[in-house]
C-alpha cells in the first residue's frame, strides 16, 4: 500500500486574476476590458451570432445534411434546448456581466483614460444587448411596446434571474449606453 503526502495546491486560476485583484487595481482595468472584448471573439459567441443571424436569411443556402444545431436556425425549427442558442446566450451574458462588474468600480470623471474604459464597456454591453434582441426578440417594427426582447442587465448579480424586457425597453437601454459611451470616449 502506497501513501502519498498531499501539499497545499495553489487554487488561483492560471489564466486569470481573482476579481478583487482586478477590481481594486486601476492598472488592470484595461486588461479586464480587453477580456470583455475577447469574449465576443470566442467561438461560442461569434460563430453562433453570425450563423443564427445569417442562416435564416436569403443570403445562405445549406446544401446537404448536418447534425449541427445551426440547421434548426436555417429551417426556423428552433428547439427550446438548442445548443447554439444556449452557447450564444451564455457567452453574451458573460460579457455583459464582465462589463457590469467593471462599470461598478470605475469612477466616471477620474481621468480621460478611465472615461474611455467606461465608454468601451458601455459599448460592449450595448452591442451584446443589440445582438441578443435581434436574435431572440421580434423586430422593432412589430409592436415593440408589447413584444418581449431579452433581459436588460445593467448590474452585476450572478444570482439574478431577470425577466425579459420589451423590445422597446431593450432598445432604449442600448441607445442610453451608446449615448453615454460616445460622450465618454475620447480616443478617435
Amino acid at each position: 500500500m502506497a501513501f502519498t503526502a498531499s501539499c497545499s495546491l495553489d487554487k488561483e486560476p492560471y489564466s486569470a486574476l481573482p476579481d478583487d485583484g482586478v477590481l481594486k487595481d486601476e492598472s488592470k482595468w484595461p486588461a479586464a476590458t480587453i477580456g470583455n472584448y475577447s469574449l465576443l471573439k470566442e467561438e461560442n459567441f461569434t460563430r453562433n451570432y453570425f450563423q443564427m443571424g445569417e442562416f435564416p436569411s436569403d443570403d445562405v443556402a445549406l446544401s446537404g445534411a448536418t447534425t449541427d444545431p445551426l440547421f434548426y436556425s436555417y429551417t426556423y425549427g428552433h428547439l427550446t434546448n438548442q445548443g447554439n442558442t444556449g452557447q450564444l446566450w451564455r457567452m453574451a451574458y458573460k460579457a455583459v456581466n464582465g462589463c457590469n462588474r467593471l462599470l461598478e468600480v470605475m469612477p466616471e470623471g477620474k481621468s480621460p483614460a478611465v472615461n474611455q474604459l467606461i465608454g468601451e464597456n458601455l459599448f460592449i454591453r450595448a452591442f451584446v444587448h443589440f445582438g441578443l434582441v435581434r436574435s431572440f426578440g421580434r423586430p422593432y417594427s412589430q409592436s415593440p411596446e408589447t413584444n418581449l426582447g431579452v433581459p436588460v442587465v445593467t448590474k452585476y448579480d450572478i444570482t439574478a434571474m431577470p425577466k425579459r424586457n420589451t423590445v422597446k425597453e431593450v432598445y432604449a437601454q442600448i441607445v442610453a449606453d451608446l449615448s453615454r459611451a460616445k460622450a465618454l470616449m475620447n480616443k478617435r
